[in-house]
C-alpha cells in the first residue's frame, strides 16, 4: 500500500488555492467519498500541513431555517437549498421551492454577509469555514 506524504509538500504561507484543494481532498478521503484504490492518506498529516500554510479544517455546518435573520460574513462557501413548498428570498432574489443557490469565496478570501428570507418555506443552510 502506497502512503502520501505530505511531510515532503512545501507551499507557500497563506496559499488558499492549496488549502482549498487540501480541504477537499480531506474531506472526500473522510466521508470516503472517493476510492483511492492501495493509496494511503493519513488524514492528521494533511490536516497539520493545511495548518502549517495558515488554515486548517473546519467542519461544515448543516442547519434548516424558516426565518429572516440572514447569515453573517466569514463563511468560505454556503449553499441555500428552498426544502419547503413556497418562494423564499435570498439576497433579494426569490428562490422557488425545490432550487439551490451556491456561493464560494474566491482563493484566500471570505464571503459577505448574505441575507435571505425564509419565513414562509424552509431552507436548509451548509456553511464551510476555512480558519
Amino acid at each position: 500500500m502506497s502512503k502520501v506524504r505530505t511531510s515532503n509538500v512545501r507551499v507557500k504561507q497563506g496559499d488558499g488555492r492549496v488549502a482549498e484543494l487540501l480541504v477537499s481532498l480531506y474531506n472526500a478521503v473522510k466521508n470516503q467519498d472517493i476510492n483511492l484504490g492501495d493509496i494511503n492518506i493519513d488524514l492528521d498529516d494533511v490536516e497539520n500541513l493545511l495548518q502549517g500554510i495558515g488554515g486548517s479544517v473546519e467542519t461544515p455546518d448543516f442547519f434548516r431555517v424558516s426565518d429572516a435573520v440572514g447569515l453573517t460574513s466569514g463563511f468560505f462557501s454556503v449553499a441555500i437549498s428552498n426544502v419547503g413548498a413556497a418562494t423564499g428570498t435570498v439576497l433579494g432574489e426569490d428562490l422557488p421551492a425545490g432550487d439551490t443557490v451556491k456561493f464560494s469565496a474566491k482563493t484566500g478570501n471570505t464571503l459577505g454577509a448574505i441575507a435571505y428570507d425564509a419565513t414562509s418555506t424552509t431552507f436548509a443552510i451548509v456553511t464551510t469555514k476555512i480558519v
